[in-house]
């Protein structure tokens, strides 16, 4: 039985600055020149703390009539605005300068999610998940994450170059307009979505009339004056721009381009040789036409180094560094010092475009410039060694990050978020053509995608890999093996787990990888774990042995982590102390923050179980310091303790319910299921708190249905919590049937406290049978290893018991002397009951006081008021007399075996004493065999009279 304690952490989830590693936000100013919609400056950042708009390093041009229409179509409500137009025509630029309108209107998010790094449609969920500053738990669709943290709030989603995953776009954007009432979608494509609601609006060229603007020069023309480059070696007459502009038929990346080359036109040319126009014989007039011409000419007027590095630059998928176009695009055609030069030329032709981020310079290509760069034959399709070189690249990135672990660093891990695309480009051309790479990525990559909770990509990743028909015999295969056991862990496939680990072992050991081997060992101890600590324990501390021969830091956290865990699951948190302290000194100079996390909550809940409230609160605080935005299980061990503390502390329990529905609907629904359990036991004892007795027994029926087979740990709080409730509501019926499968879990653990727990719950339902003798026997038998072991709120559950029996009993003295100490500890420490319960324990207590005159009742009370629990655990022994029974258990049996045995000196047969206990029979069998060997006999007469001859003594 449970005490209670809690305190609502306002500031939960929050990290002290001098321990804080993600990565600052990255939402640049947005630069729109001209409007102003709704009396805020357009362009200017909203404020809002979710909106992240991607930056621009040019401003933005015109477009009044337009930005007037998109803010009146949002304005009125159209849920989905879809812009189309050809590439080039400035869809993505006002889309953008759009959504910063609204933004700023609306005071609402603004998410932007680009499409066009992406080439499957599996991870245009997750894209719009982080987009959203949230981050995945994989398993359960990331969607519906999304959708439940916008489910009833304003948001302007921004979909930019759907027309690459057109059917997923559409699929994404009803379920997301579906779930979300008040979210609006801002869509750019080169076609409709053909979704239902749908408004389609034509982005047109830049305006090319003279007259519409106050100053005579057309949008078009003022675009192209904007890029014009600071010097020109010849004065351009605002006429001929005209004229110029109108030959590119208004489309702002045709006139950026002409622009940038506009310091070598010679005017004795004359605009229509010096650039493209409509007017070529072989190809109609059109956008696209046009488009394709001013690509092709800015092309023709790029040295040959310069052109053929303008074809390989294609080849990346979202970017690159100068490091990685150096080491991708050269060769003997192209030589490595020319790489730099090269680059200049194509940025200062605005073919490349390059920003600063994180300190360095990165460089990409406009989406339309980089699929016609594909089409050249100096691209991909033309040079086959190119993509193998991109491979070879950004696999050694990810080995190096592996090495180097840039998973437990801001700029590490900034570094992997921008070339995600490139490594799940590198990887796709690797399962293709190398599986020993496509094992290395995949395994290399999966530390980093565990703390990001990009469980399902890493899983599936590492799955691919080890799936490839080339991929058998490699000793690669160990590392990615185990890899795939530790993330499927944390997703919960316990089966999948052991298999993958088992493998791993198997392969780890024939190729000598001791890495390997220490991983997979882990994982395969830590699958067990969860179901049984005692034999698990070996095997962990076999793991730590392998991780420090290895020399893996993370192995070995990882390792005494699990170990810390598994006394956690025994509840035996002198040894959990122990090792906690030895994993925190592994995982704090590396900055592991999940192992650190775990280990806390251990020790919060050690202090929670003493009754030290404050020591509890500290963990909590320690905890959120800790704990990543994205580490979903980390979030849900500080919830459920911090929710815990509250209501044990007598805070609202609706409050707490709150705070755990949402940080549930974070939770994937394999992907954490650890995490998704944890808040249901919190959840359950919320339901306990508030009085919703039978919202609390549905708690810990679905959560023991879920992990009747997994977690033990769980499986025993979920019957704790139905155990509670029916002693609440006075079944007593029910209430023992708990408690017995309580002590069948207790014993498959080998947790004392567990069968401390269920042992209570059979007095206390013995109490409302009137059995007496019943419930002190068990009463006593509760205490015993909650005094041993420090478990005071437990502790004083058990002294109330023996207290109401003393009172039936007419000892009055006695049961005043623990009623009024456990009182004072409860007041001292804050601790507050079920409230259906109060009423039962003021009426008990005030039936021992009239029990004593006014000068026995000062006398007994003063006297308990000054005793301390463990002086009453003391006192109600001794009140005990000589007389021992045979649950005072002078056999070592444990506490299941003595019941077992008590039934079977009855008479019992195995089959009922599995029916009485709710046990299977084979389980009666096996305690069976070992109560014989304990007591060194051979059948159940002798049995009977050993357990006799123990009363009488």
């Amino acid at each position: 039985m449970q005490g209670w304690i809690f305190h609502p952490l306002p500031h939960t989830g929050r990290r002290h600055a001098a321990r804080r590693r993600t990565a600052p936000p990255r939402t640049p100013d947005v630069t729109v020149t001209g409007a102003t919609i709704g009396g805020a400056t357009m362009g200017e950042p909203s404020g809002h703390p979710r909106s992240a708009l991607p930056g621009q390093a040019t401003s933005f041009v015109g477009r009044r009539t337009e930005l007037a229409d998109l803010a009146a179509l949002l304005a009125n409500g159209r849920r989905l605005v879809t812009l189309v137009g050809v590439g080039g025509i400035g869809k993505t630029r006002l889309a953008v300068a759009s959504a910063a309108a609204w933004a700023n209107t609306f005071e609402a998010a603004t998410i932007f999610v680009d499409l066009a790094v992406l080439d499957d449609p599996e991870l245009v969920e997750t894209a719009i998940l982080e987009a959203a500053g949230l981050f995945p738990g994989a398993g359960r669709s990331h969607l519906d994450m999304t959708i439940e943290r916008f489910a009833a709030e304003r948001a302007l989603f921004v979909l930019d170059n759907c027309e690459h995953l057109p059917a997923e776009a559409a699929r994404v954007v009803v379920e997301l307009l579906g779930g979300c009432p008040r979210v609006q979608v801002l869509a750019t494509s080169r076609e409709h979505l053909g979704v239902p609601g749908e408004v389609i609006w034509s982005v047109p060229p830049l305006g090319l009339d003279t007259a519409a603007p106050a100053d005579g020069v057309s949008e078009a023309a003022r675009l192209f004056a904007e890029r014009l480059p600071a010097t020109s070696a010849h004065p351009m007459d605002p006429a001929e721009v005209e004229r110029l502009v109108g030959e590119l038929g208004g489309i702002p990346l045709a006139i950026e381009l002409a622009a940038a080359h506009a310091p070598n036109h010679d005017p004795a040319t004359g605009p229509a040789r010096a650039f493209p126009t409509n007017e070529e014989p072989d190809e109609p007039p059109g956008r696209h036409a046009t488009m394709r011409r001013s690509l092709d000419w800015s092309r023709s007027l790029l040295d040959p180094y310069q052109a053929l590095l303008f074809a390989r630059l294609s080849v990346f998928a979202n970017g690159w560094t100068l490091e990685a176009a150096e080491y991708v695009c050269a060769d003997e055609r192209l030589p490595g010092p020319l790489i730099l030069d090269a680059l200049t030329a194509l940025q200062n032709k605005s073919l490349v475009v390059v920003a600063n981020v994180n300190g360095h310079s990165r460089f990409r290509m406009l989406e339309p410039v980089r699929q016609y760069a594909a089409q050249t034959p100096d691209a991909v399709a033309g040079d086959p060694a190119l993509p193998a070189r991109h491979r070879r690249f950004f696999t050694d990135l990810a080995l190096r990050a592996d090495r180097e672990q840039w998973a437990f660093d801001e700029v590490g891990r900034s570094r992997l978020d921008e070339e995600s695309p490139n490594l799940r480009a590198a990887f796709d051309h690797a399962c293709r053509h190398d599986a020993r790479d496509a094992l290395r990525s995949a395994a290399s990559l999966a530390l980093y995608r565990r703390l990001r909770g990009r469980l399902r990509e890493g899983a599936d990743a590492t799955g691919r890999a080890l799936a490839l028909p080339d991929a058998e015999g490699l000793p690669e295969r160990a590392l990615t093996l185990a890899m795939h056991s530790t993330l499927v862990f944390w997703m919960g496939r316990l089966e999948e787990t052991s298999a993958s680990a088992t493998q791993a072992i198997e392969v780890a050991t024939a190729s000598g990888d001791g890495r390997a081997h220490a991983h997979a060992l882990v994982r395969l101890a830590t699958a067990l774990m969860m179901m049984d600590p005692r034999t698990a324990q070996p095997m962990l501390e076999q793991a730590a042995d392998l991780a420090r021969t290895a020399n893996d830091s993370v192995a070995l956290a990882d390792a005494l982590s699990s170990l810390a865990m598994s006394y956690h699951w025994q509840d035996d948190y002198a040894r959990l102390s122990e090792v906690a302290a030895m994993g925190d000194a592994v995982a704090a100079p590396i900055a592991f923050d999940t192992v650190l996390s775990w280990n806390l909550w251990g020790r919060g809940h050690r202090a929670r179980l003493a009754g030290d409230m404050a020591g509890a609160r500290r963990a909590a605080d320690e905890l959120a310091a800790l704990t990543f935005g994205e580490d979903l299980l980390g979030l849900s061990a500080l919830t459920e303790l911090a929710v815990l503390v509250a209501v044990m502390s007598g805070d609202d329990p609706d409050t707490q319910r709150t705070m755990i529905s949402s940080r549930t609907g974070r939770m994937a629904h394999e992907a954490t299921r650890w995490g998704e359990g944890i808040l249901h036991h919190g959840l359950g004892m919320v339901e306990l708190a508030a009085d919703r007795l039978d919202a609390a027994h549905e708690c810990g029926r679905i959560l023991y249905e879920r992990e009747r087979h997994g977690s033990g740990y769980l499986a025993w709080h979920a019957q704790e919590i139905m155990m509670l409730a029916a002693l609440a509501q006075g079944d007593h019926h029910r209430a023992r049937a708990h408690a017995e499968v309580v002590l069948s879990i207790a014993d498959r653990l080998g947790n004392a406290r567990a069968a401390a727990v269920a042992t209570a719950g059979r007095a206390r339902a013995a109490l409302l049978t009137g059995d007496l003798q019943e419930a002190e026997t068990g009463a006593q038998e509760a205490l015993a290893p909650c005094v041993d072991n420090g478990w005071w709120v437990d502790a004083t559950t058990a002294l109330e018991l023996i207290a109401m029996v003393a009172t039936r009993r007419g000892q009055h003295d006695r049961a005043v002397r623990v009623f009024t100490g456990v009182r004072t500890f409860r007041d001292r420490h804050g601790l507050h009951r079920i409230p259906r319960e109060e009423p039962l324990w003021t009426q008990e207590t005030a039936l021992a006081l009239a029990g004593l005159d006014h000068a026995d009742r000062a006398t007994s009370e003063s006297a308990g008021a000054t005793m301390s629990l463990p002086q009453l655990a003391d006192y109600v022994r001794r009140g005990r007399g000589s007389k021992k029974t045979p649950t005072d258990n002078p056999f070592g049996l444990t506490p299941m075996e003595h019941r077992v045995a008590e039934l079977a000196a009855r008479g019992l047969p195995n089959r009922d004493i599995a029916r009485e206990l709710f046990i299977a029979p084979g389980t009666v069998k096996s305690h069976m065999s070992h109560i014989f060997a304990k007591l060194a006999i051979t059948n159940r007469t002798e049995l009977a009279t050993i357990l006799r001859r123990a009363v009488e003594d």
